[in-house]
């Protein structure tokens, strides 16, 4: 808004503009938060917190040394009840996660009838 007097701007305009600003900053925000990217990133961090913790490349190389699949199935159990705590709730955190990601990403895209339950979610 033009102020007759001065002929400057008053500063309404400047704090609407700003305030414009910050709202679709938090639009943004909110979008990110509820977007698959979002899942994406939550997943990513947490498979480094456990692989910060697990040596994953020591555990690929073992699963890949295996001789059958069984034997890798074995190893994995094996190797999962001789962990210990942290390394187990991480495990389980980033296989849980991953099958969150996999069913939301599923049903974003309208592919329920592909598997039976990922009504579930």
């Amino acid at each position: 808004m033009l102020n007759t007097e001065s002929g400057k701007f008053i500063s309404g305009d400047f704090d609407m503009e700003r305030l414009k600003k910050r709202v679709m900053r938090k639009v943004y925000l909110i979008w990110f938060v509820r977007s698959e990217y979002m899942l994406i990133v939550a997943l990513g961090g947490m498979f480094g917190v456990a692989s910060a913790c697990i040596s994953v490349i020591d555990v690929y190389r073992n699963i890949l040394h295996s001789s059958s699949l069984f034997g890798a199935f074995g190893y994995l159990f094996s190797s999962f009840l001789t962990a210990d705590i942290l390394s187990k709730f991480l495990s389980v955190a980033v296989t849980a996660m991953t099958l969150f990601v996999g069913l939301d990403f599923l049903r974003r895209r309208k592919i329920s009838g592909f598997l039976p339950f990922t009504r579930l979610f």
